[in-house]
């Protein structure tokens, strides 16, 4: 059996995205928490689908659940590729203000509606080769690749808290908070070190 008989990869990512059984036509017909112990040895499952899997997971090790940002793990992952190739970026914090009274007066689930659309509203002010990772609470940073202008970093966050100032409504309800920035930039250390330049632009919030 080969891998194109396997028509069912977008039903399983809905179903289980992990682990599932399927039938020899290639269909789910159950999913269950042991895929590769039941199929270790039999020819059900092709290259493709056990890609597909472990695609799959490594997407899941590296996103934020509830805003499907990147996490920490993801931003550690970056940034030591960035030290590695040497390669110039900026390094930026961004704190939500003002968001725990959100949460206290309107409800978690307004918080975490909140988070989202703010979350959205970032992302669609980065580049596709940006990184944009929520690494606590109300807590992100954002690494811009190449990015070595110090003009043009105070003009992204600028640009950002302006974005987050706009108001979410939630059940009839404004909702409206503000961001506190910091950043740095790896060309500006003789010896860029990770650990110092997070330290640095948390300082500068």
């Amino acid at each position: 059996m080969n891998d194109e008989m396997y028509s069912s990869y977008d039903l399983l990512d809905i179903l289980c995205p992990m682990h599932a059984v399927l039938k020899e036509t290639g269909h789910v017909v159950h999913a269950g928490p042991t895929l590769h112990k039941v199929f270790a040895d039999k020819p059900l499952i092709g290259a493709r689908f056990l890609e597909r899997v472990e695609l799959r997971r490594a997407h899941v090790a590296y996103t934020d659940t509830l805003t499907g940002l990147k996490n920490r793990r993801a931003m550690d992952h970056v940034l030591e590729r960035l030290m590695q190739t040497e390669q110039d970026f900026a390094l930026m914090h961004l704190d939500l203000d003002f968001f725990k009274q959100v949460n206290d007066t309107m409800g978690h689930a307004a918080g975490d509606q909140g988070l989202q659309d703010f979350a959205r509203r970032i992302l669609a002010e980065t580049r596709a080769d940006d990184l944009f990772a929520r690494t606590g609470g109300y807590e992100f940073v954002l690494i811009f690749a190449g990015l070595t202008g110090r003009e043009r970093l105070t003009e992204i966050a600028t640009r950002l808290i302006k974005r987050l100032e706009e108001p979410v409504m939630n059940k009839g309800q404004e909702c409206q908070v503000s961001g506190s920035i910091g950043a740095t930039l790896s060309c500006a250390y003789e010896a860029p070190d990770v650990a110092r330049m997070m330290a640095d632009s948390d300082l500068a919030l």
